[in-house]
């Protein structure tokens, strides 16, 4: 399906634990959808389950021997994961998506006015790709945040800047405006044909031409299934190596000493039913992170799934080189549609 704009409610973010499918393992945010809601972000939605079961690894790969650490890196930021594991340099940089981003909304405001529609549609902010998927990769790993935050993520200057939902310039889009951008009618039903113009539409309005004029197709460019599908498939690995089992039994040792009697693994801790308060989870959160630190846990995990990564990365090299490929393909569309603007 192709984005759409949307006045949706807040949307809560809390993917599944043993999956860190764009990685917020650890924490549940609430963020309001950008004024055109893409593929990137639907692919992030998954429930807040409440089982405890490891997942296998991934059943397209076949099963791979515990593979040597060779790397021996001390956690002390989130930005470390991001700069140095290994499949993070197929995922976009923070740059060339809001770039991309940019262009798209060049495309979508000139897709409008063909129509007559002179749209104030704002660039859609988001976290990016590459910082969900390592931000909380291994759960949290600055203790200042943690005492601050606990497990909440903390707020980031740049989406927090473009979502105005009720002040002055917050965008509340004309029925005009969402018939020719999402090519649907008052009640929601979708129109091939404008009924002012009389013109045919594009699939799913000028909010999804926006991204087939950059992107070659529905979706955005955020939206990296074979180099998330590889993050994805090195944690179900991780979560079965002895390695990582063993630091994760002696930093569930460390949390029982502190009075926590049940946690088997990091995730676990995060928990919250709606009984505890703020400041509870933020003494548990400390509590977690000081166990982590202690038995070297984020050291581990980081370790194996690096270790795991190269091992993918060696098997799939011709796809993942495609994914580069692709990404130059983009962003030369990129660029030279931010060109003929400027």
């Amino acid at each position: 399906m192709g984005p759409r704009v949307s006045a949706a409610p807040l949307l809560t973010i809390c993917p599944s634990r043993e999956s860190s499918q764009y990685n917020l393992m650890f924490a549940c945010k609430k963020l309001a959808p950008a004024p055109v809601v893409v593929a990137a972000l639907a692919l992030a939605l998954s429930s807040c389950s409440g089982t405890d079961e490891r997942i296998a690894p991934a059943k397209s790969e076949p099963p791979i021997a515990e593979p040597e650490i060779s790397v021996n890196l001390k956690l002390t930021s989130s930005i470390q994961v991001q700069d140095n594991l290994p499949l993070v340099r197929f995922l976009v940089s923070e740059d060339d998506e809001r770039a991309y981003f940019a262009a798209v909304n060049l495309e979508q405001r000139q897709c409008a006015a063909k129509y007559g529609v002179e749209t104030t549609l704002p660039i859609s902010r988001q976290p990016s790709l590459m910082q969900m998927m390592t931000q909380r990769r291994y759960g949290t790993i600055n203790i200042d945040e943690v005492a601050r935050y606990g497990y909440e993520l903390p707020p980031d200057p740049y989406v927090e800047a473009g979502d105005d939902k009720t002040g002055p310039n917050a965008w509340n889009p004309s029925s005009r405006e969402i018939e020719v951008l999402n090519a649907s009618d008052s009640d929601g039903e979708s129109i091939g044909v404008d009924p002012v113009t009389n013109r045919d539409l594009p699939k799913g309005g000028c909010a999804a031409e926006g991204y087939r004029a950059i992107d070659g197709r529905d979706g955005s460019l955020a939206r990296n299934e074979v180099a998330t599908k590889y993050l994805n498939d090195a944690w179900s690995y991780v979560t079965a190596d002895s390695r990582f089992r063993s630091a994760e039994s002696k930093w569930s040792s460390c949390m029982k000493k502190r009075g926590y009697l049940d946690l088997k693994h990091r995730w676990d801790a995060a928990r919250n039913d709606g009984s505890k308060s703020s400041s509870a989870m933020r003494e548990i959160a400390t509590n977690d992170l000081e166990c982590a630190l202690e038995t070297g846990i984020l050291d581990v995990a980081y370790a194996v799934d690096s270790a795991y990564q190269r091992v993918l990365i060696d098997r799939h090299e011709g796809e993942l080189q495609g994914v580069l490929d692709a990404h130059r393909e983009v962003m030369s569309r990129v660029h030279e549609t931010l060109k003929e603007t400027s």
